[in-house]
């Protein structure tokens, strides 16, 4: 019973990974120790055939119902010049007019996706992410990007100068709303004349609102200078 536990629970989390793009699908193929890309050739081989299936049986029924009523026109307006190849022709287009369905390219599009996973398994063993789910997933981490931002603007309150503190120990404390991505551990930052490297930066209360601490050390004089950032107290970011 565990056995058949542990197998249901890898077919779901391979099945589950490889509709993911990346690092997503990493993450969670990872967490099991699931290597993705058989089970993106098994999807891509049940999309394939669904794909298929679903726009073959779509266009029969919705020529159907077309030839139907194209042949009924045909009839209520009989000519003596009319033959069976005006009829075929109805069906022709007919079948023009599925090709550009909107429901006829969605069933394709399955099928399509099913034929690259099975092209990308077997060129380069890796896995192809579902489109859909990658774009619903990429707009949804763009929207809760943009919700954290916009909160945490709020949170920094209204617009105002930098400052500096100074430690005992010497080194500085500067306290701004405005973030720094250029600063890490691995660059020099030179404050008034001295250098600095970054130890640290972390989100505190100051007042009513927050503020973005980032702590320096002052660097050795024997250090060796990979990167420099100069930085005037005067300045708001």
């Amino acid at each position: 019973m565990s056995e058949l536990r542990r197998f249901l629970g890898d077919l779901a989390t391979g099945l589950a990974a490889a509709l993911l793009p990346s690092p997503e699908r990493e993450r969670l193929a990872s967490s099991r120790g699931v290597h993705v890309a058989p089970f993106s050739l098994l999807l891509g081989l049940i999309e394939l055939a669904l794909g298929i299936l679903l726009f073959m049986a779509g266009g029969l029924a919705f020529m159907r119902g077309g030839a139907t009523a194209t042949s009924l026109l045909l009839l209520e307006n009989w000519d003596p010049t009319l033959s069976t190849t005006h009829f075929q022709g109805a069906g022709l287009v007919n079948w023009l007019a599925w090709m550009l369905h909107p429901v006829a390219w969605l069933f394709a599009s399955v099928a399509l996706v099913g034929m690259a996973r099975c092209v990308a398994y077997a060129a380069t063993r890796e896995a192809v992410p579902e489109p859909a789910v990658w774009a619903l997933l990429r707009l949804w981490q763009a929207a809760g990007a943009r919700l954290e931002e916009r909160r945490r603007r709020q949170a920094l309150g209204p617009e105002r100068p930098d400052r500096l503190e100074r430690r005992p120990d010497g080194g500085l404390v500067l306290f701004t709303q405005h973030e720094r991505p250029d600063w890490n551990e691995d660059v020099t930052i030179e404050v008034e004349g001295r250098f600095y490297r970054l130890s640290g930066v972390e989100q505190r209360r100051h007042g009513p609102w927050a503020v973005l601490a980032y702590r320096l050390e002052e660097r050795e004089a024997s250090e060796v200078v990979r990167g420099l950032v100069r930085y005037r107290p005067s300045e708001e970011g």
